[in-house]
This record gives structure tokens, C-alpha cells and sequence, in this order.
């Protein structure tokens, strides 16, 4: 009996182990054998499905993703723009340099006083190696006429000058003739040349009672002294004031 010599590079399955006088099954079974269709249920098949499974959920993940932060990204530039408008869509008014302060509301009022030293009353000083330094406090009293109201005028000052110049402070008060008092703050410096000493000043309101205890305002002040420091000094006034008792209607009006 004539044997068969088994294929080499087939290696033989279950079915051909068993078949009769173990010849090799047709060809057509053997190819068949060769590539059988995955079983899900094979450990193996099973494990490349899930790999499979797995990486498509991952890639489709992914692309969600990105589209969700392509969306938020557009809505957030939306949002950031309405928040934060462009340059061009804001109106910016920036401070001019220089630019003058608000005027002071109320009326312009311009005066003068000739205003005497009371020697009894002055308190000057003098130090510095050549003597050139004087300080101390001085008063200063006269009258004028405010609005068309008569008033006793009185200057309480401090000065520090150097060789006759330098800043000052003090207060002016005015007094009228119904006891109503108006109270000035006063700052400035002094600039002498030669025999002649200038003064320039600003004033504020600092109070007032009776009839000009509303008053507002402030202004400017100018004077000229051609006589020693403590002596007579002629002063022009400049204020804007508000509340005064021409601004405001008689008793028998309201």
C-alpha cells in the first residue's frame, strides 16, 4: 500500500489527525483551515476587537473634545471682546497738562487796605551770621469798605524771610458794623528789591459769623511796602465770593 508524504509547510489540523489512514484532506479544506474568520469569542480575536473598540471610542473622544474647546474658544473670544471693547470702540478724555481749575462760583469783589503796623504788637526777630534773617509774628490793622459794607480790618502774620524776601502766612479778619465777622486765610511771599518790598498772596475763606458766616470763595492778593519790615503796606484785593449778605434776599422778602 502506497503512503502519502504529508505537506511541510502545512501543518495538520484536528480534523485531518483524524481522518482515515491520516491522508492529507483536499487542498480546498486545507486553504479553508489556513485562514479561518475571527471568533469573538477566542481570547485572542477577542483582545484585538477590544483593542479595536477602544482606540475608535478614544479617537472619537478626542475629536469631541476638540470641538468643544474650538466652540468655547469662539465663545470666549465673543465674550472677552464684549467685555473688553477695542481701542478704537472707547472714548478717553485725558487731563490736559496746565489746564486751569474750576471757577470758584459767586461774585467778583475788589478792595484795598492801607494797612498800618501796630509797634506794640510786632514780634521780630533777627539771627544768621550777617543778621540777614528775620522772622517772627506782626499786626497789621486799617479799613476798607466790602460790597458796600464798612469794615475794620485786622492781619495776623508770620514771616521767614531772607535779606528781606521769603514766604509768609497769617489771617485776615474783617469786622463789620453789625459784630458779623469775615475770616481770611492768607499765604504768599514777599520779594524785596532794593528799598521797595512786593507781596503777592492767595486767600481763602476761612469762616465767618453773623451775616457772613455762610460766605464762601477766596482769591488774590497784592501789596507794596517801601518802608521797613512791620511798616504800613498798601494792599489790593481780588476775591469771587458767594453768600453774601447782598445775595440774599431782606427779611421781609423771603
Amino acid at each position: 500500500m502506497l503512503g502519502f508524504a504529508a505537506d511541510p509547510l502545512i501543518a495538520p489540523t484536528g480534523s485531518e489527525r483524524g481522518s482515515a489512514f491520516g491522508y492529507p484532506m483536499p487542498m480546498n479544506q486545507r486553504t479553508h483551515s489556513l485562514a479561518p474568520r475571527a471568533n469573538p469569542n477566542s481570547p485572542i480575536d477577542g483582545h484585538v476587537s477590544g483593542q479595536t473598540s477602544r482606540r475608535t471610542s478614544a479617537a472619537t473622544a478626542i475629536v469631541l473634545i476638540a470641538l468643544m474647546l474650538a466652540g468655547c474658544g469662539a465663545g470666549g473670544s465673543a465674550e472677552t471682546s464684549a467685555m473688553n471693547p477695542s481701542p478704537e470702540s472707547k472714548t478717553i478724555t485725558a487731563p490736559t497738562s496746565g489746564s486751569p481749575s474750576p471757577a470758584v462760583s459767586g461774585r467778583s469783589v475788589e478792595f484795598a487796605v492801607m494797612a498800618h503796623g501796630v509797634d506794640s504788637d510786632q514780634s521780630f526777630r533777627t539771627t544768621g551770621a550777617n543778621a540777614q534773617l528775620r522772622y517772627g509774628n506782626g499786626r497789621l490793622t486799617g479799613n476798607t469798605t466790602i460790597d458796600g459794607a464798612p469794615a475794620d480790618a485786622e492781619l495776623l502774620a508770620q514771616v521767614n524771610y531772607d535779606q528781606g524776601s521769603g514766604p509768609f502766612t497769617g489771617f485776615w479778619t474783617f469786622t463789620f458794623g453789625d459784630g458779623s465777622d469775615l475770616v481770611l486765610a492768607y499765604s504768599g511771599t514777599a520779594t524785596k528789591t532794593g528799598d521797595d518790598t512786593s507781596i503777592v498772596g492767595d486767600l481763602t475763606v476761612f469762616g465767618g459769623t453773623g451775616s457772613y458766616a455762610s460766605v464762601t470763595g477766596g482769591g488774590t492778593l497784592r501789596g507794596e511796602r517801601t518802608v521797613a519790615l512791620g511798616g504800613d503796606v498798601d494792599y489790593r484785593f481780588s476775591l469771587t465770593l458767594a453768600g453774601l449778605p447782598t445775595d440774599r434776599p431782606a427779611a421781609d422778602e423771603k
